[in-house]
């Protein structure tokens, strides 16, 4: 059990490190498949954590096959990233290990209602399975806005720990170009809801 509340705690400070995932679409908002665009050098994201407090998410550089970006609460640290948005390196100190990071996404373009996917990562407590389904488009509120979004809904299992928490949702919105909101139900995801986080303000880059 404390092997599994220390990987619900490191995954949680990575996925709130990393959060992001930003790809444009042009797409009418609300309806049909969302493609993924390149995004540009200066996109920024504000977000604010459940349990308290803002970071912010900036594109510093657009790469031939992906991107790097930079979080304000890791200074001097660049996530990879390729064209799914998933880190594949990482320059500098991460909180935890590298693994807990690296191989995570929540998008597979085209993304559309109904759309299912799924993957295998490495964490540092081994493997872990993960199944995303895509739900149908809905109008979501955030302090930054109201935006069309997409949710995506996931569940893992971490073979090691036997650990199978269903019922996140990550709120994907094409006009922003990334994720506004995350939920993650307590009792399924425990202390990873702390680091849920709702978008406060951005800035696009044109």
């Amino acid at each position: 059990m404390a092997r599994v509340v220390r990987l619900v705690l490191v995954v949680g400070i990575a996925f709130t490190l990393l959060t992001w995932f930003t790809h444009d679409a042009r797409a009418q908002m609300g309806q049909g498949a969302v493609e993924n665009e390149q995004l540009k050098t200066g996109d920024k994201w504000t977000y604010k954590r459940a349990s308290g407090g803002e970071y912010d998410v900036v594109i510093s550089e657009v790469l031939p096959d992906g991107y790097i970006t930079e979080v304000t609460s890791l200074p001097g640290t660049k996530f990879h990233r390729d064209r799914t948005w998933a880190v594949t390196r990482i320059e500098g100190k991460v909180t935890g290990d590298p693994r807990n990071f690296i191989g995570w996404r929540w998008l597979d373009f085209p993304m559309s209602p109904g759309k299912k996917f799924s993957y295998q990562t490495d964490s540092s407590f081994g493997p872990v399975d993960v199944n995303a389904v895509v739900g149908n488009w809905q109008r979501i509120t955030v302090p930054a806005g109201t935006f069309d979004a997409l949710p995506i809904e996931g569940c893992w299992r971490n073979k090691a720990g036997n650990w199978t928490p269903c019922g996140q949702v990550w709120w994907y919105s094409p006009e922003v170009g990334t994720f506004i909101k995350r939920v993650s139900p307590r009792q399924s995801f425990g202390q990873l809801a702390d680091f849920d986080f709702e978008l406060v303000r951005f800035t696009r880059a044109r």
